[in-house]
């Protein structure tokens, strides 16, 4: 439901849907009988709504479901809290990733994340504090970047007490803001 100009939202839109609490508990539980031993969430707005997150940590634990399990594909740094944290790693949540993309606050404005550096600062903080193992993913090649914003970023990545950082390249898929700007401006080859 965010606008990042990188993100396509012509197969799903944007709004948001999400099972209910009781459906994720019974597919943990099922995959769990099934002899799963780890479970990777590939939901990158598993937090979208924060008190809904905290409540199927909750129901983990209440259930005592007792599975490794982590949040693999990114969730949002302005979408957390301590009380998550401490729920994600009580209820077998191992590693939480962040979709944090740059270290420079220009490009992350340029790109409509709206983020900051201190968030992001934040959430990787606290996630530690938490015992969580932390996943960083940055992007190179956003609209507007240059070698110093480059440099930047990977300085910044470099200050985060991540355990993982991951750097890829970013590409405009057709749909995409980002695609339609390259573009207009000619960018596009082919």
């Amino acid at each position: 439901p965010f606008l990042c100009n990188y993100c396509n939202k012509t197969v799903f839109g944007k709004k948001w849907r999400h099972k209910s609490i009781e459906r994720v508990i019974t597919e943990f539980q099922y995959m769990k009988n099934m002899g799963f031993k780890e479970i990777h969430i590939e939901d990158d707005g598993f937090s979208t709504d924060i008190n809904r997150a905290k409540e199927i940590c909750k129901e983990l634990i209440k259930t005592k479901t007792n599975i490794n399990w982590t949040l693999l594909n990114g969730i949002r740094v302005d979408r957390v809290d301590k009380e998550l944290f401490e729920l994600l790693k009580k209820s077998g949540c191992y590693q939480v990733a962040f979709g944090i993309e740059s270290g420079d606050e220009e490009i992350l404005k340029k790109i409509n994340k709206n983020i900051t550096l201190k968030q992001i600062t934040e959430a990787v903080n606290l996630a530690n504090k938490a015992g969580l193992e932390t996943f960083g993913f940055f992007m190179f090649g956003l609209l507007g970047e240059t070698e110093n914003s480059m440099i930047k970023t990977i300085e910044f990545a470099c200050q985060l007490p991540l355990t993982i950082a991951k750097f890829d390249i970013a590409i405009p898929y057709p749909g995409t803001e980002m695609f339609l700007e390259l573009d207009n401006n000619k960018f596009i080859k082919h």
